[in-house]
């Protein structure tokens, strides 16, 4: 099975932008996951166990794995 580096929201938020020559660092609060071994090239994105996972569709790169939380589940009442 496949190891997976899990981001959770404060890996995301200190992201910077990985476009070559660029040097912003996300001051628009927003985040693109996109390659940076092939950087024109799309994404596949794949669900499994929790883990929504982003490749680079040129070579396999995880690009970023990310878990997916599930709604807690309501208690019995006693």
């Amino acid at each position: 099975m496949r190891e997976y580096r899990l981001d959770f929201a404060e890996d995301l938020d200190k992201l910077g932008c990985k476009v070559p020559g660029c040097d912003h660092t996300g001051e628009r609060g927003e985040t693109f996951l996109h390659s940076i071994c092939h950087f024109d090239a799309p994404t596949w994105t794949s669900y499994r166990a929790g883990v929504l996972t982003i490749s680079c569709s040129v070579c396999g790169r995880t690009v970023s794995a990310i878990a997916v939380a599930r709604r807690p589940t309501a208690r019995a009442a006693p």
